[in-house]
């Protein structure tokens, strides 16, 4: 396989779990503000929980951007199929959200707990 087909096959891949991870963000969001938890909760939890700590574990950049600036040989390559500043704003833009979803259900939780 050459080196195009997989940078874009890299994107492809890189795209598709960005909208899934900050789809499962606010469906976590609706989870924990409705009080309502099922598979899907926890499976969103877990895509978005893996990314929260892979990020600085990585110097704060996707594993995927670096897997396609090696394939690329540079830095100046976009890494989703997105505008640019989707891609630079991800992490600043999700953070909050991502932060805000995790308290909610924290709270819910500890809702639950002290009436079981």
């Amino acid at each position: 396989m050459d080196i195009e087909t997989q940078i874009v096959l890299v994107k492809a891949a890189h795209t598709a779990i960005y909208a899934i991870n900050v789809s499962g963000i606010f469906y976590m969001i609706y989870c924990g503000t409705t009080n309502r938890f099922n598979r899907l909760t926890w499976a969103a939890f877990a895509l978005s929980a893996i990314i929260a700590v892979h990020l600085p574990l990585n110097g704060w950049e996707c594993i995927m951007r670096t897997w396609i600036v090696h394939l690329a040989g540079t830095p100046y390559v976009s890494d989703l199929y997105l505008p640019n500043w989707v891609g630079w704003w991800a992490v600043p833009a999700v953070a909050p959200f991502n932060a805000l979803a995790y308290g909610l259900i924290l709270w819910r939780l500890m809702q639950r707990r002290q009436t079981a």
